[in-house]
């Protein structure tokens, strides 16, 4: 059986915009994915799109220079 973390790790791997990241901020990113998921606050914000029929969003690219 596949676990799911290896499919999380399929799924960053086919997704361009990951390779921009380096490897700590990915970790931190996903960590706080987890925790957020794990404790329902990911729900709490974020909740009421899984009852759309549908939607229309984009994609932005932020670009920091130090």
């Amino acid at each position: 059986m596949i676990s799911v973390r290896t499919v999380a790790l399929a799924v960053r791997a086919s997704q361009s915009a990951w390779g921009f990241v380096d490897d700590a901020a990915e970790a931190r990113a996903v960590d706080t994915l987890r925790r957020d998921l794990d404790s329902g606050a990911w729900d709490d914000r974020h909740g009421h799109l899984r009852e759309q029929s549908e939607f229309l969003g984009s994609l932005r690219l932020i670009v920091g220079h130090p």
